[in-house]
Order: C-alpha cells, then sequence, then structure tokens
C-alpha cells in the first residue's frame, strides 16, 4: 500500500508540474507574440501615415531599425527595401499581406523558416497612391523558445521530482501509518453446518499483505451419559452419526 500511494503522490506530483509549465510557458509566448503584432502594427501605420505625406523620400531618411521596412507597388514591385537591394527581389504581389491590403487596406501573415527555428511577422498597409507598405520583424518560434530553456527546465525538473519524492513519502507513511497500528477484529465467515478454526482473526496489520488460511469441520453434537443413557454432568463424549455406545 505504501508503493503505490508514493508512486500515485509522486506521478501526481510531476503531470501537475508539467501541465502548469506548459500553461504558462504557452500563455507568455501568446501575450508575447501579440505584443509584437501590435508593435508591427503599429508601426506600419505610422510610417504609412508618414509616407502618405512626405512620400517615399520619408523611407529613405529613417536609420536603421530592427525591423525591415518594404515598399511594394501596386503591381507587387519592390520599390524599396530596408536591409536588400530592390532589383534582386522577386514580385510581391501574391505575397498574403500584399493581398489582404490591397483589398482591406491592412494585410498580416506570419511565415516560417525551412527549420523551423524562425517566424516572421508581416503587416502590410495600402497607401493613398495604391502602394503598400510593409513592415516585418523575426521572432524565435516556440520550439526554439524551448530549446533556449532546456537546461533550467531540466534543473527545476529534477528539483521537483526529488521534492515530490520527499512530499510523496511524508504522506504515504502519514497515511498508511495509522493503518498498520490498527488492530484487526474481523469474524470468519459463517457456514451453516461447519464450524470455522478461527472465530475471529485478530492481531495488528502487517507492512505486507498476509492471508489467514481457515478451515472448517463438520458440527458435532456434545452429550453427557451415564451407562444407563442418564446424564452424570461428569464428562463428556461426542457422539457422531452411526457412533455405538454399550
Amino acid at each position: 500500500m505504501y508503493k503505490r500511494i508514493f508512486r500515485s503522490v509522486c506521478l501526481t506530483a510531476f503531470a501537475v508540474f508539467i501541465a502548469s509549465l506548459a500553461l504558462i510557458m504557452g500563455m507568455l509566448y501568446q501575450y508575447f507574440d501579440g505584443q509584437l503584432k501590435e508593435e508591427i502594427r503599429t508601426e506600419a501605420n505610422y510610417l504609412a501615415h508618414a509616407v502618405n505625406i512626405s512620400g517615399e523620400e520619408y523611407l529613405t531618411e529613417l536609420s536603421p531599425g530592427d525591423k525591415r521596412i518594404t515598399l511594394i507597388g501596386a503591381d507587387g514591385t519592390v520599390l524599396y527595401d530596408s536591409e536588400s537591394d530592390p532589383d534582386t527581389m522577386d514580385n510581391h504581389s501574391q505575397r498574403d499581406e500584399v493581398i489582404a491590403a490591397r483589398k482591406y487596406g491592412l494585410g498580416e501573415s506570419v511565415r516560417y523558416s525551412d527549420t523551423l527555428t524562425e517566424k516572421t511577422v508581416y503587416c502590410a498597409v495600402r497607401l493613398d497612391s495604391g502602394d503598400i507598405l510593409r513592415v516585418s520583424d523575426v521572432q524565435a518560434s516556440t520550439f526554439t523558445v524551448l530549446l533556449s530553456f532546456a537546461q533550467p527546465i531540466f534543473v527545476v525538473i529534477i528539483a521537483v521530482l526529488i521534492l515530490s519524492a520527499f512530499a510523496a513519502s511524508r504522506v504515504s507513511a502519514g497515511i498508511v501509518r495509522p493503518l498498520n497500528q490498527m488492530d484487526l477484529d474481523s469474524p470468519s465467515p459463517v457456514l451453516e453446518g461447519y464450524v470455522a478454526s478461527r472465530r475471529v482473526v485478530s492481531g495488528t496489520m502487517p507492512a505486507n499483505n498476509v492471508v489467514y488460511t481457515v478451515i472448517y469441520v463438520p458440527e458435532t453434537e456434545t452429550v453427557e451419559i451415564d451407562r444407563d443413557g442418564v446424564s452424570l454432568n461428569i464428562g463428556s463424549v461426542v457422539m457422531n452419526v452411526g457412533d455405538c455406545f454399550e
């Protein structure tokens, strides 16, 4: 019983920890992902407003930042890019965010790298001229985030296992101790016409399982008699069916 309780407590504690860890990391990742998308959306709208007022020259006067800025013509031709030569870039007319921006005025999309270690978040805004201004930024994927935290997570898991084992040992001992000290007083089952060799099984519950054997024998009748068949109350004999006395 002790081992069973110990194992159950350990497994429950570990499962709760893993579930909590996954939930917390998932919520944090979703929060920061939402923050990044909101930041890119805000910057794209700000730049689009500035370009509508000052023209494309506004982009060339910007200092290099951590986000990539791309100006795309109405036909998908790249007119400006803050990181690459526009003449070497493919036509962007079929990009998801460009199609959405051309249709709705604002488009967003996310694309993962071939290794799935990074993802790029895009936000495109349609300008008054019909051109598309796009802002993008690179973010680590969930897989990469987990890998970066692999060592501290492993250390925490080991610590949780040790603490769980200690707590499970204390809890299991506390549950089993009263049971082990409990006195038993269990009557043997009654079978009509038979007598149990042990009418009551009693004692202290051992640490391990124990089996008691109870033997049942046919009931007998005890009668006190003398030679003439008169009871003398001086002795007793056991009479079974078929016995003969002289």
